[in-house]
């Protein structure tokens, strides 16, 4: 895969992980089927860590179609790992079923 194909990946991977933790930090009890005692735990232990995860991908969005920043790979892979590590304890998806 090119240098550019696999930053792009990356760039992709991060924002799908940002989403998932902005949405969990924004997600109230009475509005999800998650558990909600994980639910707020997770929200209590990883706020200010999910608020770094979001303000780095802030900084990355196009807004007029110019970026803030243009994070490097080795960026992208240290921010994906860290989102990775923030949902480990992160409360289950609900079933789509």
């Amino acid at each position: 895969m090119s240098r550019a194909k696999e930053r792009n990946r990356l760039e992709s991977d991060f924002l799908a992980l940002a989403g998932r933790i902005e949405r969990l930090t924004n997600t109230g009890p009475a509005h999800t089927t998650l558990d909600e005692v994980r639910l707020n735990r997770w929200q209590d232990v990883y706020k200010a860590e999910a608020e770094e995860v979001i303000r780095r991908r802030d900084s990355i969005l196009r807004e007029g179609g110019v970026p803030q920043k243009i994070a490097s790979s080795a960026e992208l892979t240290e921010w994906n790992a860290h989102a990775r590590k923030i949902l480990v304890g992160a409360p289950d998806e609900p079933s789509a079923h």
